[in-house]
């Protein structure tokens, strides 16, 4: 069950004014997984009604860490383009953004899979175009076994069925040697410390819109926006052992339309990953996002546009 819980809310880009509906979302056992749903708002141009058939829904799932901010900006430069999507979902999984549920205590790319199977169906999703983050990969390639037409289309957002090892290790450690952020300043200094190598073509404002991406705020001061379960199962990884890969999962999404946007200097999804899935599957098309690294920001440069192309071919 799926009920809206929060006034609609507007954003404005390029003149075209986008309404945002918070949605609460109850799976399977009794989690409230919480989302929100971006459409063009035609009533507030005076336009008349939205149009009646609004295409398939996009459904926008964040890394593995992540949450629902990842999405806003992108999400309202994506419906500033005229056409495809009419809708876009964004959502927090499992124990992170607002569904921070301190009752949790496990969280895996099967818990994940189930909840994104259970808010398709609450929703009445049986065919839906999805982007896909980093890691969250694995949870996706798990709903593809598991329900095969699903999927209209499909953007990998520097996200792959395989993820090379020692990029995975490097980054994960980066990330865990950090010391926790005192202030937004001292937050946008730890991430160019840490991911200023990838993400050259960032300026100064996108470092703070990444920062705000990444942490919540609480009383004016970044915080970590995930869970203590979420928290575990980063530090159980074991670089000692061969990281999840799920090609033959992969090999599933044959009858499905996919876009790769990759980081130029990713180093999780590399050249040599990125061409074994071209070689896998002749249905991909990629997208390279210059000075950038894992995952890619998606609102800045040509990105929006790019994916805008590709869900109305």
């Amino acid at each position: 069950m799926s009920e809206e819980t929060a006034p609609l809310q507007h954003a404005r880009k390029d003149g075209v004014v986008v309404a945002r509906r918070h949605l609460q979302t109850s799976v399977m056992d009794g989690l409230q997984l919480q989302s929100w749903v971006y459409t063009r708002d035609d009533d507030a141009r005076g336009e008349g009604n939205r149009p009646p058939s609004l295409g398939t829904p996009l459904l926008c799932l964040p890394e593995e860490f992540g949450n629902s901010r990842t999405y806003h900006k992108f999400a309202v430069a994506l419906l500033a383009l005229k056409g495809l999507p009419g809708r876009i979902y964004t959502v927090d999984l499992r124990g992170r953004g607002e569904t921070r549920d301190g009752s949790i205590k496990e969280s895996s790319p099967v818990t994940d899979a189930d909840d994104i199977l259970a808010l398709c169906d609450a929703h009445g999703f049986h065919h839906v175009d999805m982007l896909v983050s980093g890691r969250t990969a694995l949870a996706l390639l798990l709903v593809v076994q598991r329900r095969p037409g699903l999927l209209r289309r499909l953007i990998l957002n520097d996200a792959a069925p395989e993820f090379d090892d020692v990029g995975f290790a490097r980054t994960t450690t980066l990330t865990h040697r950090a010391s926790p952020p005192k202030t937004w300043d001292n937050a946008v200094e730890i991430l160019k410390a840490t991911k200023g190598t990838e993400f050259t073509a960032l300026n100064d404002s996108n470092w703070n819109v990444l920062a705000r991406m990444i942490w919540r705020d609480q009383n004016g001061k970044p915080k970590e926006d995930y869970t203590k379960a979420i928290a575990r199962r980063a530090k159980s990884v074991d670089f000692d052992e061969r990281q999840p890969a799920l090609w033959t999962e992969f090999k599933m999404l044959k009858q499905t339309q996919l876009l790769l946007i990759r980081g130029a200097n990713s180093l999780l999804v590399t050249d040599e990953i990125a061409s074994r899935m071209a070689d896998t599957l002749d249905n991909m098309s990629e997208v390279i996002a210059r000075g950038q690294g894992h995952v890619p920001i998606l609102h800045i440069n040509k990105i929006p546009q790019a994916v805008h192309d590709f869900l109305n071919a």
